[in-house]
């Protein structure tokens, strides 16, 4: 818009002289002017001879007269110019600026709000970001606010795809994983003591298990709460679950019967 309107100004100033001077030249005749010079420097010479000629000829009381009549060729020339076909013709115009006026005083109301608009739309993004960063990052917000928070507010309800809700789990975990294991079904026995020791060390041991971990993320935050979250038996029972779901090397009965006889976790246990 700068470039354009540069380009405009320059088109516009030359335009306006051109104007200017075809208007003087209309106006004041300089053509005319003009011309009657170049005549009367052509007719100087002649008309000087023929004024000394008459003179001479003319009698003595004659040539005061002839003196007085002659003219030169300036003065036929502001005679000429003189005439009312040469007079300056001058023209009053008032313009009414009201229209202009409120114009200009639309385009800045335009202007300010448009800046208003664009100041709330810019006020309203930042607030809705902050809000979304303390939405996306409430927990960590609430890990640094001080106080004790419960658990299961910050601890995900699925991890590594396993349900870990206590109301997805049995009253006795150890019974029912030996009960599937004799059954046969060694991935979910094994996977019924693994999903229940993660509950519980939420539950109880208030570890902070999130959905992304890994057995490896969760070995470590289990070790790291300590004594209450039994890390030793967490860590057997994770060596073994590893072994099975990924290597397909299932443990012997023997095993399998420790791992749910030393549950370290309090279960209302049926008979």
């Amino acid at each position: 818009m700068m470039v354009a309107m540069s380009l405009a100004d320059v088109f516009l100033t030359g335009a306006g002289f051109g104007l200017y001077v075809n208007t003087r030249t209309w106006i004041e005749g300089w053509d005319v002017e003009l011309a009657f010079r170049r005549m009367g420097q052509r007719l100087g010479k002649v008309l000087g001879v023929l004024v000394l000629t008459v003179c001479w000829l003319l009698p003595a009381e004659s040539r005061a007269t002839v003196v007085e009549a002659e003219r030169t060729p300036h003065a036929v020339i502001e005679q000429v110019k003189a005439q009312k076909e040469f007079a300056v013709q001058k023209v009053k115009v008032r313009v009414d600026k009201s229209g202009a006026t409120s114009i200009n005083w639309m385009a800045g109301a335009f202007a300010w709000w448009l800046l208003f608009v664009l100041e709330v739309a810019a006020v309203a993004l930042a607030i809705g970001f902050i809000v979304w960063l303390c939405v996306r990052y409430r927990n960590v917000l609430a890990l640094r606010g001080g106080g004790e928070k419960p658990a299961r507010a910050l601890a995900a309800r699925v991890v590594m795809g396993m349900e870990v809700t206590p109301e997805s789990l049995p009253p006795d975990i150890p019974a029912a994983a030996w009960r599937l294991w004799q059954q046969g079904r060694r991935q979910e026995a094994l996977g019924l003591l693994y999903r229940g020791a993660i509950s519980r060390a939420i539950e109880h041991g208030r570890v902070e298990i999130h959905q992304a971990d890994t057995e490896g993320d969760c070995l470590r935050r289990v070790e790291q709460a300590g004594a209450v979250a039994h890390p030793g038996y967490f860590r057997g029972l994770t060596r073994v679950w590893i072994a099975l779901a990924y290597a397909g090397q299932a443990p012997g009965d023997a095993a399998v019967e420790a791992l749910c006889r030393d549950w370290p976790f309090v279960e209302g246990r049926s008979a």
